[in-house]
């Protein structure tokens, strides 16, 4: 079982391979702004101000823009021009292996049913 300390760099990654950084900047400005509009008025009143859209703060414009020129990077395709790609190749099927150079012995499938007895007539030195 994984510690808590080792879960961390793979949600780290599945966030950043979700397009999250955005998300993370934004609530990083959230919370600043929060912090500064508690400052000169009611908890209340800096949530509103926080949240309202009214009043973004430096960083907010950023991620705005940010996001914006993204999204007019990605062109905007068609279901049908969209291809699925697998991560792995084909995996051909064998119908038959070849054989082998080396005998094989099949065990019975139990431990218990091994005969421990030696063999009939005793084997020989040649």
């Amino acid at each position: 079982m994984m510690r808590a300390w080792q879960k961390w760099p793979v949600v780290l990654a599945l966030m950043v391979s979700i397009a999250t950084p955005w998300s993370l900047l934004q609530s990083v400005a959230w919370f600043g702004m929060l912090v500064r509009y508690s400052q000169v008025a009611s908890l209340s009143k800096a949530i509103e101000m926080t949240f309202d859209g009214e009043h973004p703060c430096q960083l907010c414009r950023i991620v705005s823009q940010g996001q914006q020129e993204e999204r007019e990077q990605k062109p905007i395709t068609s279901r049908s021009d969209t291809k699925f790609q697998l991560a792995l190749p084909p995996v051909a099927r064998v119908l038959f292996y070849p054989p082998s150079s080396h005998q094989v012995y099949p065990l019975p499938p139990f431990p218990g049913q091994r005969d421990l007895r030696p063999p009939t007539p005793p084997p020989r030195c040649a």
